[in-house]
């Protein structure tokens, strides 16, 4: 059984909307792998830090909601026999990333503290759920600066997809 079956045995087919796709934790496990991405900051817990911790060692995780953070890191203690800290991404202010997956909290949220994730960001920023217009319009305006592209091949069973932030 993947990590990704017991996540959804654990947590129930009912968190499958909520969670990160399976298109775009696949998506980004390529890119990670084949830009030979050196950390990796995975805000929003659940199915990704899951799925990131299970494949490679040079993950942190973030949650804003203390209540997620502690059912994930019990449950990849449990699955992944690794012990993690989540906190705030807010306690993140001397570290740079070469890759973040941004998928968190809900979409209020997630405008709050965009421009934070992007700072902390040195290389790649998967940016989650850019179907939801309102949201794609606002991620677009602040990352002017950047390459932005939208990655069909995330589009889920939902119509979910996201888009990859390239700094240089």
């Amino acid at each position: 059984m993947t990590i990704i079956d017991k996540y959804f045995s654990e947590f129930g087919e009912g968190q499958r909307p909520m969670a990160a796709s399976v298109e775009s934790l696949t998506f980004c496990a390529n890119l990670i792998e084949s830009e030979k991405v050196e950390n990796i900051l995975d805000s929003g817990s659940g199915l990704s830090s899951a799925f990131f911790h299970s494949k490679f060692s040079n993950v942190r995780t973030v949650d804003h909601d203390p209540y997620w953070a502690n059912k994930t890191s019990s449950f990849i203690s449990s699955h992944v026999n690794k012990h993690i800290n989540i906190d705030s991404i807010l306690q993140l202010t001397d570290q740079r990333f070469d890759f973040v997956f941004y998928d968190y909290g809900d979409m209020e949220t997630r405008i709050y503290y965009f421009k934070h994730a992007l700072a902390l960001c040195n290389r790649f920023l998967y940016v989650d759920d850019m179907h939801v217009n309102f949201y794609n319009a606002y991620v677009k305006s602040r990352a002017k600066k950047h390459q932005l592209e939208i990655i069909p091949e995330t589009t889920d069973q939902y119509g979910r997809y996201g888009a990859l932030i390239i700094k240089h």
